[in-house]
C-alpha cells in the first residue's frame, strides 16, 4: 500500500492551494527502463487527465490518481518530503512488506521471494524467473519470456534476482543461470 508522510501531504496541500486553476488531485508516476530501477514522479493534474483505469487514493483535500499499469510500482512505496539544510524536496522509498518476515524452509523461502518480488518486477518487461534445483543453498533458475535470449538478461541474473535473493535471504549461495539462451524465440546468443 502507497503510504504519504504527514509532511507530504501538508506540502502537497500546500502546492495545490496556490494554483490558481483549481487542481485538487495529483497524479503519482513510477518509470520503469528496468525491472529494477525506478523513476518516481509527482505532478498536478486537472480532471481530464483522468482516466477511467486509473487507481484513486482519497485525501481529505486532494485526490491521488495512478495508472493502472504503474499501480504495481507504486504499492510498497512511501512518499515524503523533504526540507533541511541538505535536501528539499519529494522522496520515494520502499517500504519493508509484511511478507519480508516469512519463515518456512529455505526452499520455500526461495519460492516466496521469487514469487512475491522478483517475478512481479520482471513481469513488467515479460519476463518470467523459475526455480528449477535448489541444492544445498545454492539456487539454479531459469529465465523465461523475454528474458530468455535478451542480450541483457545477464544484468536482470546480478542486479535483480541474485541481490534481490542475497537481500532477502543471507544465508543464500550461489545463484546459477540454467537458462538455454539460444532455444528463445528471438535469442540474442547466436
Amino acid at each position: 500500500m502507497l503510504t504519504l508522510t504527514e509532511t507530504a501531504v501538508k506540502k502537497i496541500e500546500s502546492i495545490l492551494s496556490e494554483m490558481t486553476d483549481g487542481i485538487t488531485s495529483i497524479r503519482l508516476t513510477a518509470d520503469s527502463d528496468s525491472p529494477f530501477h525506478i523513476e518516481y514522479g509527482i505532478q498536478p493534474i486537472f480532471n481530464d487527465d483522468i482516466s477511467r483505469d486509473d487507481h484513486c487514493m482519497e485525501m481529505d483535500n486532494f485526490s491521488i490518481y495512478i495508472s493502472k499499469k504503474e499501480f504495481p510500482l507504486l504499492e510498497n512505496v512511501i512518499l515524503d518530503y523533504k526540507e533541511n539544510d541538505e535536501e528539499e524536496g519529494f522522496s520515494f522509498s520502499s517500504q519493508k512488506r509484511d511478507n519480508d518476515t516469512f519463515e518456512g524452509t529455505f526452499a520455500q523461502k526461495v519460492l516466496h521471494v521469487v514469487n512475491t518480488r522478483i517475478n512481479p518486477a520482471i513481469a513488467q518487461h515479460g519476463g518470467v524467473i523459475s526455480i528449477v534445483d535448489i541444492r544445498g543453498y545454492d539456487v539454479y533458475v531459469e529465465m523465461g519470456g523475454n528474458c530468455q535470449g535478451c542480450s541483457l538478461s545477464f544484468i536482470t541474473l546480478k542486479n535483480g534476482v541474485i541481490n534481490g535473493l542475497k537481500e532477502a535471504i543471507p544465508e543464500i549461495g550461489e545463484v546459477i543461470d540454467a537458462t538455454d539462451h539460444n532455444a528463445g524465440e528471438t535469442p540474442f546468443y547466436s
